[in-house]
Formats: C-alpha cells, structure tokens, sequence
C-alpha cells in the first residue's frame, strides 16, 4: 500500500515537472535576441555579414506591439537568414541612410546596402514567410 502511494505521487511530481518544463506556449520576447540588437547608428549597414535583416521597433509604439508576436516567432525560428534588432527610441536611433522614418520596419541589407524596406505592418506580415 505505502509503496502504491510513493510511485503514485512520484508519478504526479515527475508529471508536474514536466508540464511545468514545456515552454510551448512562452512568448517570445526581445530578450529571447540577446547579441542580436545593434545599438551603434553606424553598425546597421556595417554588420560582418553579407546578407542581413535590421528589424526597427519602438518599445511603445502601437503597431511593433500588434506585429510583435508574429515577428518575433519569425525571427526566433529562422535557420538561415540573420537578424538584427534596433530599439528605435526617436529618430536619430535610424541610420539616416536607411531612408526609415517609421517603426515597425524591416530592412534588408546586402553588401552594406539596403536592398528592401518592409515599412508598417501590413508590408512586414507580407514578407515574414520569406525569412527562412
């Protein structure tokens, strides 16, 4: 009897533990980007990469809080393509040579160069099948 009692509860606790464990539901948040986020205006078009994406939000602007989830989760599972993120705070956080004026944006910058520009949400929900 007593030893049906110990595997029983041993059985909940390890059962516990694992749902506890599984983080399918965890939304993915900036902080899941560490390493990722440029902070010098003149790195956005000088990372050590051919080929890139330069992800702008701002904290407390209404649309990167709508687009935020689906951006995010593209970014987070990408395999291939490499992403940065800029924390846009005002508009001097903008690399003047982007030509972004406004935030949700993405860039995507070949060989030092912006090659195309995903302004607003509607223009970065259309391409987020393409980041791979």
């Amino acid at each position: 009897m007593i030893l049906k009692v110990i595997v029983k509860t041993l059985f909940i606790f390890i059962f516990t533990i694992f749902l506890l464990g599984c983080d399918e539901d965890k939304e993915i948040d900036y902080s899941d980007f560490e390493g990722q986020f440029i902070t010098e205006v003149s790195d956005q078009l000088n990372m050590p990469y051919e080929d890139y994406y330069v992800y702008y939000y701002g904290v407390y602007c209404g649309a990167c809080i709508t687009v935020k989830p689906e951006v995010l989760d593209a970014f987070f599972y990408a395999k291939n393509d490499i992403i940065y993120l800029v924390e846009v705070e005002d508009i001097s956080s903008i690399n003047s040579e982007t030509n972004i004026k406004n935030t949700p944006a993405i860039i995507r910058v070949i060989a030092g160069e912006v090659e195309e520009a995903y302004i607003g949400v509607s223009e970065i929900r259309g391409m987020l099948d393409d980041i791979d």
